[in-house]
């Protein structure tokens, strides 16, 4: 497994676990159709919607959504295949990675459960996407992705990497 795909999925529990106590957990479906309204609307100055930027988005949701439900399987479909083939190298299977991982920790979906995706930067094959919690001035964290088979998939990229 690539240290950094671990790496990301490790800082999104640090970040739960040090996040605020007082958010109610809610259903993933109303968070990601909330959510997905809520990016389609509010296109930003920074970034003009775009079907990059529209695919990005969709994928970060769907992962969101999966997280809070606990749902291994689809968490794992918004990463890239070749992530997923590292993650099943390592773990066994993507799914059982994110399950080692996150199963039952309540406080990660406490924070995603109003975490959406923010801005979409791109540049080339290679995207960034922030996750933003509500009222928040930065990202909780920010997901990067690219272009594989065509299609635009989270992806663990490094930071240098991403634009």
């Amino acid at each position: 497994m690539r240290q950094g795909l671990l790496a990301v999925l490790l800082v999104l529990g640090a970040v739960a676990a040090c996040g605020e106590e007082r958010r109610d957990e809610q259903p993933a479906a109303a968070t990601a159709t909330r959510a997905a309204a809520t990016a389609t609307a509010a296109a930003t100055e920074e970034t003009v919607s775009t079907v990059p930027d529209a695919q990005i988005r969709n994928r970060a949701e769907a992962y969101i959504a999966s997280m809070v439900d606990e749902d291994w399987k689809a968490a794992c479909e918004a990463w890239a295949p070749s992530e997923r083939q590292s993650l099943a190298e390592t773990a066994g299977s993507c799914e059982r990675a994110f399950k080692v991982l996150f199963e039952g920790e309540k406080k990660v979906k406490k924070m995603l459960a109003d975490t959406k995706a923010g801005a979409v930067r791109i540049r080339g094959g290679k995207a960034s996407v922030d996750l933003m919690a509500p009222d928040a001035a930065k990202p909780v964290a920010t997901l990067g992705a690219m272009i594989e088979n065509g299609q635009w998939w989270l992806a663990d990229l490094p930071e240098s990497d991403m634009p």
